[in-house]
């Protein structure tokens, strides 16, 4: 393949040649792919399986101890950023690193990750406040970025046909992450510092590809510290736009030709992206939920917030028969609208019918799972040259990351604002026969918010059913902020629903 012909008008070129032309051309690429391929098939899969699992570490784990995390060291009400950070951190540098990778060779930027993972997990697990935390997600967010790249590297090494089998395997291969949040938090990062130094040993040994080629919680959501960001970063992605599309680069960081191919790329983008912010923003509102509504122990609370990962596993399931059952595009189709579906009858759980909660989120889980598994083997399938294979994974990765970050931002500010106007009335409520004074109320509805024995033993006049009533309405109140969230997140499933009904078969 000459290296120095522009991506773009070799994609034009395919588009007005006659059928035997294309199948030159074709033919063509295919030759000069192989050779990279036989390259990485020399690759050791388990280094590339140790990435996924660090990356799965520093992306299940926080969300699942968010609120220990906060009880130990708040409670402040910035605590989610612990996972938005890591979101964002990821966004920037999935689709940078993705491209680059493609340029010059995948495994410095696997082993650059790899030690920013490491400062990630030092820096988490001796946090002392929640900035400290927040700071902790956004230097994981930057080194799971360089590693959520080894969707793309681990298709890189098999033949298409198999990519539905490897994908789920790989996925599979998550189950030692999957279980970490069984265990308490600081335990939690420790684990991680044993464990990152061995991914980067293995990264170093084993990982030796070629380089493809040369070349509104606490801010109004009207208030300047709220807009100024979100405009100018609309702003920032408009200025990429035009410049990669209107400008002459001899190697673009987003190359156009990827976007020309919709219903293989551009389509499978947007349904995964909606995927994502289903997905990520309920890592954080299940666990909250779960722990405050169902779980009664500590065991029960590891066991709650182990519902998402199982429904991950059993989708990885799903989707290595994806390819035996055919019609990809259907199954896309109807996991995005089930899920959509349990996201909007989740809008209805109560505080008694825990089984039902359970259920609905291990299913909302499993379809995102076989949505997003589904959508990265169509973006592997969608590309022409075997060298964007990093972009094409780091640009779908961008795009699943940076609207799971939105989302919970979202959908953590819908249900904190919610839950801040309807706990006094609902606490209030359920005291009101015990004629308690003023100050006692209002320390009473601190400690509900605080929900910890310590706050509720500093209320004048105390008596366990006070306190079992005032439980209660710190419940309610958080139930109609999940309830209000769940029914802003159907909005965004039913534009999936339809998004989806533009996808290609996947293969």
């Amino acid at each position: 393949m000459d290296h120095n012909k522009s991506g773009a008008e070799h994609i034009d070129a395919m588009k007005s040649a006659t059928s035997s032309d294309q199948n030159i051309l074709l033919k063509h690429a295919n030759n000069a792919n192989e050779e990279i391929v036989q390259h990485l098939q020399t690759t050791r899969e388990e280094s590339i399986v140790m990435c996924h699992n660090t990356y799965l570490f520093t992306l299940l784990m926080p969300p699942a101890i968010l609120t220990f995390i906060n009880a130990d060291l708040g409670p402040d009400p910035r605590y989610t950023r612990i996972t938005i950070s890591w979101n964002l951190g990821g966004a920037m540098f999935v689709t940078i690193g993705g491209r680059l990778s493609d340029i010059f060779g995948r495994r410095y930027f696997f082993i650059a990750g790899a030690c920013l993972l490491i400062v990630g997990s030092i820096v988490s697990a001796t946090g002392q406040s929640i900035n400290r935390m927040i700071a902790g997600g956004a230097i994981f967010g930057a080194g799971s970025g360089f590693l959520e790249m080894s969707f793309g590297a681990v298709q890189e090494i098999v033949p298409s046909k198999y990519s539905h089998v490897t994908i789920d395997l790989f996925d599979a291969s998550s189950i030692i992450a999957q279980v970490m949040p069984l265990i308490s938090w600081r335990i939690c990062y420790y684990v991680m510092i044993a464990f990152q130094p061995l991914n980067l040993v293995m990264l170093c040994f084993f990982y030796h590809p070629p380089a493809f080629k040369l070349g509104g919680s606490l801010y109004p959501w009207v208030s300047a510290t709220t807009l100024a960001p979100l405009i100018i970063g609309l702003l920032t992605l408009a200025g990429i736009v035009v410049y990669e599309n209107y400008t002459t680069l001899q190697e673009s960081l987003y190359p156009p030709r990827l976007f020309r191919a919709k219903r293989h790329f551009t389509t499978p983008m947007v349904v995964m992206a909606i995927g994502g912010m289903q997905y990520y923003s309920n890592t954080t509102l299940w666990q909250r939920l779960s722990r405050l509504l169902y779980a009664g122990d500590e065991v029960f609370k590891g066991l709650f917030a182990s519902v998402l990962p199982l429904g991950t596993i059993i989708g990885g399931i799903i989707v290595a028969f994806s390819k035996y059952i055919g019609h990809q595009r259907w199954q896309v189709l109807f996991a995005v609208a089930l899920q959509t579906a349990c996201v909007g009858t989740m809008s209805t759980a109560t505080i008694d019918n825990s089984a039902q909660s359970i259920v609905l989120t291990c299913i909302i889980s499993v379809t995102t799972s076989v949505n997003l598994l589904n959508g990265m083997i169509l973006v592997g399938f969608g590309i022409v040259y075997q060298e964007d294979i990093g972009t094409a994974a780091g640009l779908a990765g961008t795009s699943r990351l940076l609207a799971g970050a939105v989302a919970t931002a979202i959908f953590s500010n819908v249900t904190n604002n919610k839950y801040g106007s309807s706990l006094s009335v609902a606490v209030l409520s359920n005291v009101s026969r015990y004629n308690l004074p003023t100050d006692a109320l209002t320390k009473l509805v601190a400690a509900a918010r605080a929900n910890t024995a310590a706050a509720y033993q500093a209320v004048p006049g105390i008596t366990p059913a006070i306190r079992a009533a005032a439980t209660l309405g710190n419940k309610q109140a958080y139930l109609e902020g999940a309830h209000l969230s769940y029914q802003v997140a159907l909005a965004f499933g039913l534009l999936g629903v339809i998004c989806a009904f533009f996808y290609s078969e996947c293969g």
